[in-house]
C-alpha cells in the first residue's frame, strides 16, 4: 500500500540480539566469556589476553577450523550458545 515501509531483515541481523556464552580452550583451564551477538572478536581476544596476561597479539582463535579475524562477530560467525573456540598462544622464539 503506498507509504507503507517494508523493512527486510536478513538472517545474520534477525539473530543479532541477545547473547552468547563461548567458551575459549587453550589446553589449560577454559574460559567462558558472556557476549552480545554484535561483539567484534577482537573484543574478546583483548579481554581473553588480559585474563590469561598476555599479549592480545599473539593469540588466534580458531572456529570451525577456520582462523577468527578481529572484525568478525558471534552473529557472522553463526555461533550458538555453548560454541568452542580453541585458542593458540604464539610463542616468539628467543
Amino acid at each position: 500500500r503506498p507509504g507503507s515501509r517494508i523493512n527486510v531483515i536478513g538472517p545474520s541481523l534477525r539473530e543479532a540480539p541477545g547473547a552468547v556464552t563461548i567458551t575459549l580452550k587453550d589446553g589449560g583451564e577454559p574460559l567462558m566469556f558472556k557476549v552480545r551477538r554484535t561483539t567484534r572478536m577482537e573484543k574478546v581476544r583483548e579481554a581473553y589476553a588480559s585474563k590469561r596476561g598476555v599479549s592480545p597479539e599473539h593469540i588466534r582463535f580458531i572456529f570451525d577450523g577456520e582462523r577468527v579475524t578481529d572484525d568478525l562477530t558471534p552473529a557472522l560467525l553463526k555461533m550458538k550458545d555453548g560454541d568452542e573456540i580453541n585458542v593458540m598462544l604464539e610463542r616468539s622464539g628467543d
